[in-house]
């Protein structure tokens, strides 16, 4: 088990975290029940084990308290990775010009911030101006140069071309310049938000977050869940919570989940894990005999990737699809060449490709490259990560069929990103975050621009991937608004991970999703993935809460 989250994509949609325990024995909602007619409904959520809260409304600080983005602050136009196209929220269109350098977004009339004043144009360019007065502010790195309002619209300026970017500038969340205005936003912990989603700061002390139902929230006819609750607990408690049906919606690690969780309640107790990442085998390719391809194919045919996915991850993750596409959210992007295309576990031809390409075993069974040197690996980890320690030792087992001495070695979690940033490990494994779409999760292990020359630090591409046709896919992309001309460009890139391998697909990281029906409906599923449903999931938490409706009682 991975003690946190671990999310390294690039302009990467935020997530945030909380813990709630209900109100009531029954998981802490009632609607419509009893003779004093409409009790308020009470949603009960655990997103993250937190010791204690501290009053941070702030939607650009990475310690943020939970519920701030999505339930108070919204975004321009909501992109979920599980939805083809944007959702127009807070503006209602975006047009592009300037060769991809001005982004122009026309504002929704008629919207109100929670102290009831008008939300208008110049709120959005004064908070797009934040990100380049106090860059701090700037967590995704957009690279916005300047915005200004006219009218009902605002016009952000970009100092490169930002069609690549469009998901992210959409996933931005205003505030309002009435306040912000005079308040460092860097610093201010804006203890009482006023935002424009559907939720306004109810209750705080250090062990309860509360948000209350806003009175003038712009599609309130949506909102159906009058309160929200997030209250602290252990890792311990959270277990025994969930089991006792304390939580409506919850996103953690559990083991075991059918007994301590499921089998409690089976009518109501529901989980669903989407793939929100990858675990990559990620090898230095600059290096050799990581430069060959036909090494690269072998360790890969060599891997049982389901024996990885039930023991290191107890059947909670879906191996990886070959194009490393994370999957049912970037479903859209498939190309259709690899509809049906499945990782195989195939020892024998493993070592036929390696005998092929004149890799000898010698008599201790280890192979000899070309140029002499045995193909006896490292594989650094973090040796907190329970998980990927397992791996390891079953990745040990299975390359030893094919001649190839894998050596787990535990280190500290400083070490292993040291040597990933480095370039010094020889095998290690790496966690590409889904990001805003396949564009950002490509881009992080394969584009030249985030990876380093020997000896010097790499940003994410720590495989240093650097190859020509990568880099006409990823510009092409980049270059242009047109979506099928994207597409076209996502699909190149996948051709180029399932012949080149240049990280190899292992599994797909979880979504942690675990939730009731007995006091809400409407959650996503895998029958209905409209959203990813881990609360921690912004700007997805914001959609589900649109879909959620009281079980009346």
């Amino acid at each position: 088990m991975r003690p946190v989250k671990r999310f390294f994509g690039i302009a990467a949609a935020v997530t945030i975290s909380a813990m709630a325990l209900a109100g009531c024995s029954d998981g802490g909602t009632t609607v419509n029940g009893g003779s004093g007619g409409t009790v308020p409904s009470v949603l009960s959520i655990m997103a993250n084990t937190v010791p204690s809260y501290q009053r941070n409304f702030n939607p650009f600080s990475p310690s943020v308290n939970l519920g701030t983005v999505g339930f108070v602050y919204e975004p321009l136009i909501l992109n979920s990775p599980a939805q083809a196209q944007g959702i127009p929220w807070l503006a209602t269109a975006l047009a592009w010009s300037n060769g991809g350098r001005t982004a122009t977004f026309t504002i929704r009339d008629g919207v109100k911030w929670s102290d009831g004043k008008p939300f208008t144009a110049e709120d959005v360019a004064f908070s797009f101006n934040l990100l380049v007065t106090s860059p701090a502010t700037n967590i995704t790195a957009l690279p916005i140069s300047n915005a200004t309002a006219s009218g009902n619209t605002v016009t952000v300026n970009l100092s490169q071309v930002g069609y690549a970017y469009e998901q992210a500038l959409g996933n931005f969340t205003p505030v309002p310049k009435h306040l912000w205005a005079s308040q460092d936003a860097t610093k201010w912990t804006n203890p009482t938000p006023i935002g424009t989603g559907p939720y306004t700061l109810g209750a705080f002390s250090t062990q309860l977050v509360t948000y209350a139902k806003s009175k003038s929230y712009w599609q309130a006819d949506k909102i159906k869940v009058d309160k929200i609750e997030y209250p602290v607990a252990t890792p311990e408690t959270f277990v025994s919570n969930l089991g006792a049906g304390k939580y409506d919606w919850a996103g953690g690690f559990v083991p075991n989940i059918d007994k301590l969780f499921v089998n409690k309640d089976p009518k109501h107790n529901k989980y669903w894990f989407p793939g929100d990442s990858l675990t990559n085998l990620v090898m230095n390719v600059q290096k050799a005999p990581f430069n060959d391809v036909n090494l690269r194919k072998a360790i890969s045919l060599a891997v049982d990737r389901n024996e990885l996915a039930k023991v290191a991850e107890l059947g909670y993750v879906p191996i990886a699809n070959p194009t490393g596409l994370v999957l049912p959210a970037m479903q859209s992007y498939m190309d259709p060449q690899y509809a049906n295309a499945k990782f195989t576990y195939n020892v024998s031809e493993a070592n036929s490709i390696l005998d092929s390409a004149g890799y000898t075993k010698g008599p201790d069974g280890i192979r000899v490259s070309p140029d002499g040197k045995k193909l006896s690996f490292d594989i650094t980890i973090p040796s907190g990560y329970t998980d990927w320690v397992t791996m390891a030792k079953l990745l040990q087992t299975q390359l030893q069929k094919v001649g190839i001495q894998a050596n787990p070695q535990g280190v500290s979690s400083t070490s292993w990103s040291n040597e990933l940033h480095a370039g010094t490990f020889q095998m290690s494994f790496y966690y590409p975050g889904i990001g805003t779409g396949p564009y950002d999760l490509y881009r992080s292990f394969m584009s030249k621009e985030l990876s380093a020359p020997a000896g010097q630090s790499a940003t994410l591409n720590y495989g240093r991937w650097e190859d020509p046709q990568t880099e006409k896919y990823l510009a092409a992309y980049g270059n242009t608004g047109d979506k099928a001309a994207q597409k076209a460009a996502i699909q190149g890139l996948e051709g180029i991970v399932v012949n080149q391998l240049p990280s190899i697909p292992l599994l797909q990281g979880a979504n942690w999703d675990e939730y009731r029906t007995a006091n809400f409906t409407g959650w996503p599923d895998a029958q209905n993935p409209y959203a990813l449903g881990a609360p921690y999931q912004f700007p997805d938490n914001l959609l589900v809460i649109t879909h959620l409706t009281p079980v009346k009682k």
